[in-house]
This record gives C-alpha cells, sequence and structure tokens, in this order.
C-alpha cells in the first residue's frame, strides 16, 4: 500500500497568475507530488504527495520562496491507496 498525503498550505499574499503557474510547475518537478494547485482566492497551496520520507512540504515552501512568497503549513491527511 501506499501511503499518500493531502497537505495545505497558506500563502502569505498573491495575486499573480503568472506566480501561481510558476508554483505549480515548480511543485510538480518533485517526484513525490501527484498533484497541486493553488487557488489565487483562498491564498491556499493543495499539495497531493506519496508519504516517502522526503521533506516534500519543505521543499514545496523552497519554491515559494524562491518566486518571493511564504507559506505556512495549515494542515495534513493520510489517506491510504491500495
Amino acid at each position: 500500500m501506499t501511503i499518500t498525503k493531502r497537505a495545505t498550505l497558506k500563502l502569505s499574499s498573491m495575486g499573480c497568475v503568472s506566480c501561481k503557474r510558476a508554483i505549480e510547475h515548480g511543485g510538480r518537478h518533485f517526484k513525490e507530488v501527484k498533484d497541486i494547485n493553488l487557488d489565487l482566492a483562498s491564498g491556499r497551496i493543495s499539495v497531493i504527495y506519496e508519504d516517502n520520507g522526503e521533506p516534500v512540504i519543505e521543499k514545496i515552501q523552497n519554491v515559494v520562496s524562491r518566486i518571493g512568497y511564504d507559506a505556512e503549513l495549515e494542515d495534513v491527511s493520510e489517506e491510504e491507496i491500495p
């Protein structure tokens, strides 16, 4: 079984579509990330990833930081997928 986690991160602020695309594109480069979506209206990033011990959340936060924003972890939940 694979343990899949869903994390939600809250951005400090953002209103730029090109920054949204850059964060989503950057997050998809990590093999653990199965899906990433940034909702500009709520300022939240939803990340679905496989938990293999890699610091996925920190990697996403680094992508956000390189673009000039901050993202704080709000929630993480686990799901088992057979």
